[in-house]
């Protein structure tokens, strides 16, 4: 990437869309504008600060001041960067190595049945002993709220246990970026998760 503001300095008299498809300074192609983003920087401070501090080391030929800079890394910026890179109209599809949560665990079951809830607490606590991170949707909303705000958070991955499954002893799988939906077994289900 090339700093645009450098650029229009060394050649004040242009902006930065100007400068497309001139030689690059390496002459090894031309210059493409494009987009990014900012998530982290760095400044060459010289010896601004070394000389006002009075740090100097002693070199051949005497004292020298160090040339110095600093950088810096934004975590928001990160995520915020996360977030415009990969999203759809339904929401946030956050990248498996930065999501708060691995897996979303929804729990469909209005007539309140003990032992589906059960099967739930089960999956939910072998999911965690294996190292996931796992958000377990058992609030009284309907289905739809449900999956709906798991597609709005942006979890990679949903596991479904509801009545009609559950009397299959499976449960549904679906991936945040697939619009399909599998019916698997509790042990298939365990080995299918990326993690």
């Amino acid at each position: 990437a090339i700093n645009a503001e450098l650029l229009i300095k060394a050649q004040s008299d242009q902006n930065a869309e100007s400068l497309e498809g001139q030689p690059s300074p390496d002459g090894k192609g031309n210059l493409k504008l494009k987009r990014g983003i900012e998530v982290g920087h760095i400044f060459k401070l010289g010896t601004k600060y070394s000389k006002s501090m009075k740090l100097h080391l002693q070199g051949e030929k005497g004292n020298i001041y160090p040339e110095m800079g600093c950088y810096g890394i934004g975590i928001s910026r990160i995520v915020a960067a996360a977030i415009e890179q990969n999203n759809d109209e339904k929401g946030i599809i956050w990248p498996k190595q930065i999501s708060p949560y691995q897996i979303a665990l929804i729990e469909i079951n209005p007539k309140k049945e003990p032992s589906l809830n059960l099967m739930c607490q089960k999956l939910y606590e072998s999911l965690k002993k294996n190292g996931q991170e796992v958000l377990w949707d058992d609030r009284e909303q309907n289905p739809g709220v449900k999956f709906s705000d798991m597609e709005l958070l942006g979890i990679p991955q949903m596991i479904i246990v509801g009545e009609k499954s559950f009397k299959e002893n499976k449960v549904e799988f679906k991936k945040r970026d697939e619009e399909k939906t599998t019916l698997l077994g509790l042990q298939e289900v365990l080995t299918r998760l990326e993690v």
